[in-house]
């Protein structure tokens, strides 16, 4: 068992036993628990924009990932979703600009998300790696190629898409993002380059990077 308390959210790694011997089924899951009450304080703007990503990601798993799991996509299995609350949420997002300080705290503050799916780690078909070589680029792009492939055409899939989640680009797209982030980034890179120096220092020591 492991728990990572970030400021998004708290995640928790579950190996089940019994006897002493790991689960066939069900070895170990993934436990992701987002509860804004629980969180670090913020502004209620930055909280629309976290809300925002923390729904998109939610309806992702609950209403698109068994269908594009059914198209032929591989994605983790989610055995099950929490969403208490989304009806708020959803409503001061859509009155982004207009809803109150007051109502955008009251509904960030009364929801909650939690997923429990499956952990990657111990998949087998999924792997984290530092350097991408070219047999695992090219199994990338397939692997993008098809989930793209799965929605091709589908307008009333892609439509409703627009609405669940974000309609364009993800919670990194720069649209999404304050502009005045765009003025720290040099200093924010270099800052990065320097942490991860040791890893490879002929890499983050060259001009390109």
């Amino acid at each position: 068992e492991s728990a990572v308390r970030g400021p998004h959210s708290t995640v928790v790694r579950l190996d089940l036993e019994r006897g002493g011997k790991p689960l066939e089924a069900l070895p170990s899951v993934f436990i992701k628990r987002v509860v804004p009450s629980d969180l670090p304080e913020r502004a209620p703007s930055k909280w629309l924009r976290d809300v925002a990503s923390y729904r998109t990601e939610i309806n992702f798993q609950q209403l698109y990932l068994g269908e594009l799991s059914a198209r032929g996509v591989r994605l983790p299995k989610v055995h099950s979703v929490t969403n208490d609350g989304m009806e708020g949420v959803s409503g001061v997002l859509s009155r982004a600009g207009t809803a109150s300080d007051e109502e955008v705290m009251h509904a960030v503050m009364a929801c909650k998300f939690i997923v429990l799916s499956e952990n990657v780690g111990n998949a087998g078909a999924f792997e984290q790696v530092l350097y991408m070589d070219r047999p695992r680029m090219e199994r990338t792009i397939r692997h993008l190629a098809r989930l793209h492939a799965a929605t091709y055409e589908d307008k009333a899939m892609l439509e409703k898409a627009k609405v669940d989640m974000f309609a364009q680009g993800c919670y990194w797209s720069p649209d999404q993002r304050n502009p005045a982030e765009v003025g720290t980034l040099p200093e924010v890179w270099g800052k990065l380059c320097e942490a991860f120096k040791g890893e490879d220092e002929e890499l983050f020591s060259r001009p390109s990077v």
